[in-house]
Formats: structure tokens, C-alpha cells, sequence
């Protein structure tokens, strides 16, 4: 079991460089920050239990063939790794709860059943929540009282640390390849898109592992289309340097950041948070994002949307592209 304590913030730590560059992020409200900047800090402070129990798993199994093989088998040893997964959601909750006050009703709900009979809840829930299983959810919610959407979100976020410790111990090595629309570390779809250097080379980013991995500019990430007539982009005059790439197949986009507008390395969890407004202007349009990150981020008091209408254009995709 692991111990620690932890104390939500109440503004964001200038030691903490990733959340201090959120602070510069306009229409990001003072509650998301909070939010971020508690999560976070929840993050790393139970991270080191993760790698605890990732070492002791590596130490009992010998060498897998592969990275990938590598990979599967510690996401499946931690996966199966009950008092980790109770301890976890046992640490999220109370750390939450100050963020997102709609979370009390969950907290009050789980802690007297996760280590009774059938402790197989957690692992319900938080299976529940990375499959999108909604029949499973809105049982749970019912049961909770909690919205199930922000029951599949407080899952994920239970999720993150394990599946960035996975990720970064095993998968590093697969991020330089082509990999595919799925995440090579936790098998998630894609939260944004960064476009880099003089040519734009593309590559795609998961905010529930914080993985980045190649991908060819032009491609859609979720159905794998080449076809230039069936993608495009939109971008807003005001916010150059974001842009939401599209697909006219599927019908689903993703948000991306292009550093040869935005003139610096982007940090991707600001750009996450900043290119929020994107997703509101995508679903006016149409399409939807393949993404269980996006499934309900929680209704803030003072959560503030950028939603501009003037300006925005679509543009077909070319390999002449600027």
C-alpha cells in the first residue's frame, strides 16, 4: 500500500513550469486552473507508487520479446493490481472533491464499497470509464447520484498516473515510429496534433499517458483516410496558431497547435486546455472528437469558453500545404 498526503492548491504553483504556462493562456478560466494545477499535483505525488509497484512487476516476469509485448504485459499486470487501482481512486477522490464538488456524492459512494465484498467495483468503474461503456456508468451513476459523464472523466483522471508511468517506462522507444490514430502506450485515441519545424512535420499527443508519437501530416487519425479532397482544417483568424484538422469521411476532427505560427515549442497541456473552444466549434459544425478526455469536462462556476465566429475557414488539405 502507499501512503502520502496530499493538500490541493489554490493557485498554481510557480514551481511547476507546464501549469504556469496555462496562466498565459487567455479565456482559460481561474477554476480550470485550479483544476489543472490540483490534478497535477495529484499526478505526482502518487506517480512514485506506480513505479514502485512497476519495478516489482518487472523484477517477477522475465523479458518480454519486444517493447510492445514489454508494454502489454505491465498495463495488464497493474490493470490486474486491485490494491493499487483501490489505493488510486482512494487518493483521487479526497483530492478531488475541493476541485469539483459534484464528486462528493462518488466519494461518499465508493470508499464503504471498494473493499468489501465484490471489490471488484473500482475496477468496474474505472474498466467502465476507458471502454465508454455507458450502459456500465449510468448504472453506476444512477447508484452514485454523480452524472455519468463526469463519472467516465473522474475515472480517467484515476487512470492518468498509471498510464503515464507505463508509458514512459516502456514506450518511449515506439514514439519515434509511425504508430498509427491509436496512443502506442495506453491504446487511446489522440488529443491534439502539434505541427513542428520549418516542413510541419506532424505528430499526435495523448493527454491521458502524455505520449507523442509520429503521424504523416497528411492522414486522418481516426479512420486513416489519405485522400486529400476528404480532409481539411479550420482555423481562427484571432487564434493562428490553433487549428482543428478535419475529416469529411468520418466526420471527426482534432485539435492542433502549429508552432511555425505560435513562433516557440508549445506545451501541449496548455494547448489542451487553451484549444478548448475548438471542440464547441467543431460540434456546431458536425463533427465530434474521438476522445474519452473530452466526455465531460466538469460544469466549472466560472469555466469560460472562447467561442468567436468571425473568421473561421475551412481550408482543403494539399501537400503543398503552407
Amino acid at each position: 500500500m502507499c501512503s502520502f498526503s496530499f493538500d490541493a492548491p489554490t493557485q498554481v504553483s510557480p514551481s511547476s513550469p507546464r501549469l504556469a504556462g496555462l496562466e498565459s493562456a487567455a479565456g482559460v478560466s481561474p477554476s480550470v486552473l485550479r483544476l489543472e494545477a490540483g490534478l497535477l499535483r495529484w499526478r505526482d505525488s502518487f506517480r512514485p507508487c506506480v513505479l514502485s509497484r512497476l519495478r516489482r512487476a518487472s523484477s517477477d516476469r522475465p523479458d518480454q520479446p519486444g517493447p510492445e509485448d514489454t508494454l502489454r504485459a505491465a498495463t495488464a499486470q497493474l490493470w490486474s493490481d486491485l490494491p493499487l487501482l483501490e489505493d488510486a481512486a482512494g487518493s483521487f477522490l479526497p483530492a478531488a472533491v475541493p476541485l469539483v464538488p459534484a464528486l462528493a456524492a462518488l466519494h461518499a459512494f465508493l470508499p464503504s464499497r471498494a473493499r468489501a465484498p465484490g471489490r471488484g467495483l473500482v475496477r468496474q468503474w474505472l474498466g467502465a470509464s476507458w471502454g465508454g461503456e455507458l450502459p456500465r456508468l449510468r448504472q453506476l451513476a444512477a447508484r452514485s447520484g454523480v452524472d455519468p459523464e463526469l463519472v467516465q472523466w473522474a475515472g480517467l483522471r484515476v487512470l492518468q498516473p498509471v498510464l503515464e508511468a507505463v508509458s514512459r517506462t516502456f514506450a518511449p522507444g515506439l514514439a519515434s515510429e509511425d504508430r498509427g490514430g491509436r496512443c502506442p502506450g495506453c491504446g487511446g485515441p489522440p488529443s491534439l496534433a502539434r505541427y513542428a519545424g520549418e516542413d510541419g512535420a506532424k505528430s499526435l499527443w495523448c493527454a491521458l499517458c502524455d505520449l507523442e508519437w509520429r503521424h504523416p501530416r497528411i492522414a486522418c487519425p481516426h479512420c486513416a483516410a489519405r485522400d486529400a479532397q476528404r480532409l481539411g482544417y479550420l482555423r481562427v483568424d484571432v487564434y493562428r496558431a490553433h487549428r482543428l484538422d478535419l475529416c469529411s469521411g468520418c466526420r471527426r476532427g482534432l485539435r492542433a497547435v502549429d508552432e511555425r505560427a505560435l513562433g516557440r515549442r508549445a506545451d501541449l497541456l496548455r494547448e489542451e486546455v487553451a484549444t478548448q473552444y475548438l471542440c464547441v466549434i467543431a460540434s456546431e459544425r458536425g463533427y465530434q472528437e474521438e476522445n474519452p478526455w473530452l466526455c465531460a469536462r466538469p460544469r466549472l462556476p466560472d469555466r469560460a469558453r472562447r467561442r468567436p465566429r468571425a473568421g473561421a475557414e475551412l481550408t482543403p488539405r494539399t501537400e503543398a500545404e503552407d
